[in-house]
């Protein structure tokens, strides 16, 4: 089994040789990672491979946080949108009992201008039918006698 310098190891994870030294004293209480016999730090293969696995984690815990705030972002942005769009409904709303008062009391108005036309027009009848009287036809001076 090879064994890989932190140099090696950090250019086959892509991750710079500190973050590797960082992660050294794990890997070396776990038994992936020793001192050789010249000193240098090594890393085994599962040393290596318990970095990668690491790296995947922290890629998708990574991603997993993106997506989190891009779903926080969207939500907000839809509150945003309905907040606003509960405004404009509430100014529709207002308008449209402002416009119904107003047709309300247009009607109101011509309902009671009516019913004093009403009131008027029966008064004028009552007191038109109460002049009104029957003529008797006048008879001539010599047709008085005769029916």
């Amino acid at each position: 089994m090879p064994d890989f310098s932190i140099k090696e190891a950090s250019d086959l994870l892509e991750q710079t040789p500190q973050n590797i030294y960082k992660k050294f004293s794990v890997l070396q209480k776990n038994g992936m990672a020793t001192v050789n016999a010249n000193g240098e730090k090594v890393i085994t293969e599962g040393g290596i491979n318990y970095l990668r696995e690491l790296k995947i984690n922290s890629i998708k815990k990574n991603n997993t946080k993106k997506e989190q705030e891009e779903q926080n972002k969207q939500a907000e942005l839809e509150n945003i949108r309905l907040q606003t769009e509960n405004e404009i409904y509430k100014k529709q709303i207002e308008e449209l009992k402002r416009q119904y008062n107003d047709l309300q009391k247009q009607y109101n108005a011509k309902d009671e201008a009516f019913n004093k036309v009403s009131i008027t027009n029966a008064q004028l009848l009552l007191d038109t039918t109460s002049a009104v009287t029957v003529k008797e036809k006048k008879r001539g001076f010599f047709r008085r006698n005769k029916k």
